[in-house]
């Protein structure tokens, strides 16, 4: 046999050996390596909270307009009634915290979420399906500044529609202004009179106006914003109007 042909029949073997030697590779070996590296857990929304923190079921919240993030969320309670809470601007979900575990976990279950960076509102969206994921009967939305908005907007959205949105220190903007036909759903509006981020009782009067919905109106003196409005001298009327809102409009 020539010599170049004992050459070919080499190079042959060692293609064929190198094939089947990378088959094997990512059949046996690449699984178990991958089996072996557990996917590291979502950090708790809550863990940067001060004080008692409940024990939470950490969920994913897929944001309803991109497949490729998801909001993290700290799901508590094992009520009929699930409740959602959006956060302001900073995104910090611990602002709810005192207020949300004080809801009665035989009577509500309650999400806490960090956004993911898209837009707040289809979060929220997201908050939606995953708390009827969980079965709850009824599904009420609860946000401050920008998280009013948020709820505001995705109540427009969400189908079938959520049963009630509290929107603390809202702004009416061109999107919440054109939609706000679609809010039929209870609505509770919380501000202050001189709100200097938000124009204040105008924009309370302005959406008011707005929507066909059942309205409840709550406007405190003063230039108090988001859920400072929960704390001071008029923070006990407002925790309690919020409360009554839910009651209100809880399963039953």
């Amino acid at each position: 046999m020539a010599p170049h042909r004992y050459l070919v029949l080499f190079a042959v073997a060692v293609f064929v050996f190198s094939v089947t030697a990378g088959l094997w590779l990512a059949a046996t070996v690449l699984p178990i390596a991958a089996q072996g590296a557990a996917t590291p857990a979502a950090e708790s929304p809550l863990a940067e909270c001060e004080g008692p923190v409940p024990d939470a079921e950490i969920v994913a919240v897929p944001n309803q307009e991109s497949s490729v993030v998801t909001a993290t969320g700290a799901l508590f309670g094992r009520g009929p009634t699930g409740v959602i809470f959006s956060n302001e601007s900073g995104n910090d979900p611990c602002i709810w915290l005192e207020f949300a575990t004080s809801l009665p976990s035989e009577d509500f279950t309650v999400m806490i979420f960090s956004y993911s960076g898209w837009t707040p509102a289809s979060d929220t969206v997201g908050a939606v399906a995953v708390m009827r994921e969980r079965g709850v009967q009824s599904v009420l939305l609860i946000g401050s500044s920008a998280g009013a908005n948020a709820s505001l907007i995705a109540g427009m959205t969400v189908t079938p529609p959520v049963d009630g949105i509290a929107a603390i220190s809202f702004g009416v903007t061109p999107e919440i202004e054109a939609g706000a036909a679609q809010l039929t759903m209870p609505v509770l509006l919380v501000t202050s009179t001189d709100d200097p981020l938000t124009s204040g009782n105008e924009s309370e009067e302005q959406l008011f106006l707005l929507l066909p919905s059942e309205r409840q109106v709550l406007i405190l003196p003063g230039q108090g914003h988001g859920t400072i409005l929960l704390e001071g001298d008029d923070g006990g009327n407002v925790r309690g109007v919020l409360r009554a809102f839910l009651d209100g409009h809880a399963a039953t």
